[in-house]
């Protein structure tokens, strides 16, 4: 198979701190004052990206699905180990540069002795700061 590169093509952005995070409005209820506070015109593409983010963020839970946006650190370890519990192991990908060519995978490590184990997947949202 051949290896793509995996890099994020997502703009640098950062969490917030916890304190600033907890002031800011996180609603589509709230969206005129969100428009206020990111400079959003109507129509324009930052009212698209605060939409789309806040539609899927506000979207119900699929079936065995634990589901939460994060914009902080300590949220994003907060709802981990309300998942998982304190006996965690993060794991991640080392290097996101794919060769483009062709790849053979010489050996898979079993984890857990290959029972299925709980994880949380966190998948990034286009949003002024950094979003979960």
């Amino acid at each position: 198979m051949v290896m793509p590169d995996i890099k994020d093509g997502m703009p640098k952005r950062s969490f917030l701190p916890q304190a600033i995070l907890s002031k800011l409005p996180f609603s589509t209820l709230r969206l005129f004052e969100l428009k206020g506070i990111f400079h959003a015109r109507e129509n324009s593409s930052m009212e698209r990206v605060l939409v789309n983010a806040l539609a899927a963020c506000e979207r119900a839970p699929h079936l065995g699905e634990s589901k939460q946006c994060v914009g902080s650190v300590e949220d994003m370890i907060d709802f981990a180990v309300s998942v998982l519990g304190h006996n965690v192991v993060v794991r991640s990908t080392k290097n996101a540069n794919g060769s483009k060519q062709n790849v053979m995978i010489g050996s898979v490590k079993e984890i857990n002795g290959g029972e299925v184990t709980n994880l949380v997947s966190c998948h990034q949202r286009m949003y002024p700061y950094l979003l979960y």
